[in-house]
């Protein structure tokens, strides 16, 4: 988790991927189970990656329901009793990829 709060607009993303380039905000790869265990709502994990393309694997199940240009949205699948939706925000910024995954 890179932080915990609400994203909600492109405007707040590229705020986090200008942070992380500074190392303000903690980057991720991957999740281990562990830590893919601990994802709740309200968890925000930036991911560099080398270019914008592969998939991000948190571990869970989803079904995509919504999409733009910069944003798609999945509900998370399978019998929870509270299923999570998770934002995707990709862009590029200062030459890095970035992922932002808002829970």
């Amino acid at each position: 988790e890179s932080l915990y709060g609400s994203v909600d607009s492109e405007y707040e993303n590229i705020l986090l991927a200008e942070a992380a380039v500074r190392k303000m905000v903690p980057t991720a790869k991957t999740l281990n189970a562990r830590e893919a265990r601990r994802v709740r709502s309200g968890s925000v994990i930036v991911i560099e990656q080398p270019s914008k393309q592969g998939k991000w694997k948190d571990g869970r199940q989803w079904d995509e329901f919504s999409s733009t240009k910069k944003f798609r949205f999945y509900r998370e699948s399978g019998s929870q009793s509270r299923p999570l939706t998770k934002q995707v925000y990709s862009c590029e910024w200062k030459r890095r990829c970035f992922r932002i995954i808002s829970y």
